[in-house]
């Protein structure tokens, strides 16, 4: 399955700012994970934030990690402020492969990954 796409959910529970950076939305988001979980749909399980990858001996982390029972795959969320640039898609595919390569065996699916 393995594929991205750029997500628009509302997360209206959540008191933007114009100065936020990703780091500040990403943390809002956690403080409050059940409207998250509530706002992102059914099936839904929050797995962490800052998710933790090894690869090749470097240290990579995720934003937000979920695994989805009715899809039956891991779910990479990366939080962006401003316009989506192109090396997001390389860092997102990067990812993807990282989490397939590291628990793929567990699931049926291929990753999906969004970008906020």
């Amino acid at each position: 399955m393995d594929t991205c796409k750029r997500s628009h959910a509302i997360f209206d529970f959540i008191p933007f700012k114009e100065d936020m950076v990703e780091r500040d939305i990403e943390q809002a988001l956690v403080k409050d994970v059940t409207k998250l979980l509530l706002e992102l749909g059914t099936g839904f399980a929050f797995l962490g934030n800052q998710y933790h990858l090894n690869v090749g001996g470097d240290d990579f982390y995720i934003d937000l990690l979920f695994y989805n029972f009715n899809l039956r795959c891991y779910v990479v969320i990366e939080l962006k402020t401003g316009e989506f640039k192109p090396e997001y898609a390389g860092q997102l595919n990067f990812y993807l492969s990282a989490v397939d390569g590291n628990r793929a065996p567990l699931v049926g699916h291929g990753s999906i990954c969004v970008s906020w």
